[in-house]
């Protein structure tokens, strides 16, 4: 997947490549004003004004090139210069009309195929633009190799436990089975190292029911560490998602979580963490979790 939307974004910066070559160098060379159905004396004329246009399209590729060259967050930049290739596109495509069009090639005595050549160019170059864009997020846990995602994943909890623990892929693939019962997975975010977690396997129960929607129970307390931090959308409710975040959201420091076999213990805990450090997420729900947060701690 990630070679495909790596292809994909490679063709829309050749492609911006191109047009700066056409624009900025063959503008008013037989094979610039070939491609552009323009006359000499119109091409003369706008040679500055291609000029212009050809180095905005390289500043483009440059971008998405940059992208494909950097390791971690190359899916980021994509994303960002992806969008601004469809936007421009877009933006293009409703701006120039063809009656524009139509009166430069009546002032110039002949018909004209620059409007043809630009509504083609456009199609094509936000089609694929649009394909990149839809892979490129899917691919960014991918732009971490696999030591990284170990690193980022111990990072979560005291070495005492993260350097036995067993050690999971974004998509739950084990990349290094582990002695005790913990269980490790790098950052929550795709392609980011923010929010790795180690579970107890009472908070890997915890997880799986509360991704499925399910009851949860536990005779036991359940641990759960993240030392570099994490983040909820909503405090209030468990199934809210990253993406619908609003003002129930909440980043929190260096912290572990508790599991609590009896909700009568949490009571007396407040469900806002604005009321109080510890608190209670998922206040009056079946997944409540104390929030204990931990400071600069020694991770050892």
């Amino acid at each position: 997947m990630k070679k495909a939307a790596n292809v994909l974004v490679a063709i829309v910066a050749l492609e911006h490549l191109y047009i700066l070559v056409l624009e900025m160098f063959l503008w008013t060379k037989p094979a610039g004003m070939r491609a552009f159905g323009l006359t000499p004396e119109f091409a003369e004329q706008t040679a500055a004004l291609a000029a212009n246009q050809g180095l905005y399209n390289g500043f483009l590729a440059a971008g998405l090139i940059w992208g494909l060259l950097r390791k971690e967050d190359g899916g980021s930049v994509h994303v960002f210069f992806l969008s601004c290739v469809i936007i421009a596109g877009i933006f293009g495509a409703i701006t120039a009309k063809p009656s524009i069009w139509r009166v430069v090639s009546q002032l110039e005595g002949s018909p004209m195929n620059i409007n043809t050549f630009k509504q083609n160019d456009l199609v094509k170059g936000v089609i694929i633009a649009l394909l990149a864009l839809a892979i490129a997020p899917v691919t960014m846990a991918d732009e971490m190799s696999e030591e990284d995602k170990i690193e980022s994943a111990m990072s979560a909890a005291p070495t005492r436990i993260s350097r036995n623990a067993t050690i999971l892929d974004f998509d739950g693939t084990v990349l290094r089975e582990g002695t005790n019962k913990w269980t490790c997975k790098p950052g929550g975010l795709p392609g980011s190292k923010r929010y790795p977690i180690c579970n107890d396997p009472v908070f890997v129960k915890w997880s799986e029911t509360v991704w499925n929607g399910k009851p949860f129970s536990t005779d036991v307390v359940g641990y759960s560490y993240m030392l570099a931090g994490g983040f909820a959308a909503d405090v209030f409710d468990p199934h809210v998602k990253k993406s619908d975040a609003g003002s129930n959201s909440h980043h929190e420091g260096p912290h572990m979580m508790l599991i609590m076999p009896s909700h009568d213990l949490l009571a007396d805990l407040s469900g806002d963490p604005k009321d109080d450090d510890i608190f209670v997420l998922f206040k009056n729900t079946d997944y409540e979790i104390v929030i204990i947060p931990l400071g600069d701690v020694i991770t050892d």
